[in-house]
């Protein structure tokens, strides 16, 4: 993977932002509004970065994802808290290779749960090239499938 020059880093909700703005605020940063909450600018060594908190739901995602798009980011990466299946490890941190909706049910018309019309797919698989990177980064990091409803 080349340098990388803008990440952009989602965080929904307070209590998920709280703890990331702590670390940023420890360094250099600048901060702006973003649909009234808080976006906050830093550089490391190889990235400029900002973390935006959205607010709750996959529409203010979008705009956050959006608004990331628009300053050049290259990297959007979603940062937060999440409940778990099966051997999910409370506090763990979890690396995330594949996604879908769980609250998307066609099942009364013919399709699969979660498939959606006119789509080749309804599993989304995360950027192998970031996950490795994320990988080596973070040794023995869980990995897992999301849902998101």
């Amino acid at each position: 993977m080349g340098k990388i020059k803008k990440i952009g880093i989602i965080t929904a909700d307070t209590d998920e932002f709280a703890p990331l703005a702590d670390i940023i605020e420890k360094g250099e940063y600048t901060e702006e509004s973003f649909l009234k909450r808080r976006a906050l600018h830093f550089k490391t060594e190889n990235a400029e970065i900002t973390a935006l908190h959205c607010g709750v739901g996959k529409v203010n995602a979008a705009a956050a994802a959006m608004h990331l798009i628009d300053m050049g980011c290259e990297i959007i990466l979603n940062y937060g808290l999440s409940g778990g299946l099966g051997e999910a490890v409370r506090g763990g941190l979890y690396l995330c290779d594949k996604f879908s909706e769980h609250d998307f049910d066609l099942t009364m018309i013919g399709y699969k749960p979660c498939e959606k019309p006119d789509q080749e797919t309804y599993i989304y698989n995360a950027d192998e090239r970031l996950n490795a990177l994320i990988k080596e980064i973070v040794k023995g990091i869980n990995v897992g499938a999301a849902v998101t409803g």
